[in-house]
């Protein structure tokens, strides 16, 4: 099997429009995010001040965002999860790169 290089200009066109789809996309969702969930839309005791005008995101995503929280379990968030996973692999990385 032989790997021979192409220009064909209609697979740059196609990673193009892949990529200004996706990066529509993050932009928008900032936007949302910004919009409709941020500028004080959360009131202080955790009730929804604006519901009217906030279509796209509920109470709980506005206080927790992705996170995934059980509240009976301090620092077993899904971020937390995440720092626990990443450091064990850091270490486990380093420990083979000097081996």
């Amino acid at each position: 099997m032989s790997y021979t290089a192409t220009n064909d200009e209609s697979y740059a066109s196609l990673g193009d429009a892949a990529h200004y789809a996706t990066l529509a996309s993050a932009f928008l969702f900032a936007f949302s995010v910004v919009h409709f969930a941020g500028n004080g839309s959360m009131g202080d005791d955790g009730d929804d001040k604006n519901t009217i005008g906030d279509p796209l995101f509920d109470t709980q995503w506005k206080a927790d965002g992705f996170c995934v929280t059980n509240g009976n379990k301090p620092y077993w968030s899904s971020h937390d999860v995440c720092f626990y996973v990443d450091t064990i692999a850091t270490v486990a990385l380093g420990i083979l790169h000097y081996l």
